[in-house]
């Protein structure tokens, strides 16, 4: 974010509910224009920050008894602001949420369920393709309409295909302020992919970790790209297998 001449790049925003309660941020950001030591607020907390040898900023701060974030179906999705302050200068820097998710295998390692703040949380929605097929991914105004439509009826979570495209912040947005969770599949289609090719198995790193460092702040409920779960997984693939295609 810049105002006039001084400028703050956020590179990392974390947050994490911890089992007794508390919320935690790691935050590290460069500034330029300014000057000062800044301080981070968030949910009534303040903390310092600490400049490393390579100019960038890290702040750490712990949130006792924080508001959690929670799926609509069970609970509140609060969200908590987090601010910059230095000198006579304030940046607002992110709107996140606390939150905890676990995956529960099971006794025998073969069940696959989601616990939210130590919650089991039955998920239940749809797949989500587009609210816009001309200017995908779309604004805030055509998602609103659906996403009502969705917490109206009961849904938790969307997942996003991997024949479609990746979302737009906006999209993210309304997720966390409505607590619907996404379950984000890889984008990967229909098709084969040249899994033991080292180049492209490293782009698809760099991509999941793209999406990951985008939207790590955001709580509705990620492990890749904000997601409930990843997977590259499509119906054709069971076709596929059913027909003796694959091994």
């Amino acid at each position: 974010m810049k105002r006039n001449e001084a400028e703050v790049v956020v590179t990392k925003l974390a947050t994490r509910l911890e089992d007794d309660g508390t919320g935690t941020l790691s935050l590290a950001f460069s500034t330029t224009g300014i000057d000062g030591e800044p301080a981070i607020y968030c949910a009534g907390a303040r903390t310092e920050t600490i400049r490393q040898d390579d100019g960038i900023w890290h702040a750490d701060l712990s949130i006792p008894g924080v508001a959690p974030w929670w799926p609509h179906t069970h609970g509140t999705p609060a969200l908590q602001n987090v601010r910059l302050e230095i000198g006579s200068q304030s940046f607002d820097l992110a709107r996140t949420g606390f939150r905890r998710i676990d995956v529960d295998r099971g006794d025998d390692g073969q069940v696959f369920s989601l616990k939210i703040n130590g919650v089991d949380v039955f998920c239940r929605g749809a797949v989500w393709t587009t609210a816009d097929i001309i200017d995908l991914p779309g604004g805030r105004k055509s998602y609103c309409h659906w996403f009502e439509l969705a917490v109206e009826a009961g849904m938790n979570m969307l997942r996003i295909g991997g024949t479609m495209a990746y979302e737009s912040a906006e999209f993210f947005a309304l997720c966390d302020e409505l607590g619907v969770m996404v379950w984000q599949d890889f984008q990967f289609a229909n098709y084969d992919y040249p899994i033991k090719d080292e180049a492209f198995v490293d782009s698809v790193h760099k991509e999941a970790r793209q999406v990951l460092d985008a939207t790590q702040a955001l709580p509705r409920s990620q492990s890749f790209a904000a997601a409930a779960r990843s997977t590259s997984k499509s119906p054709c693939s069971t076709c596929w297998k059913a027909a003796g295609k694959r091994n």
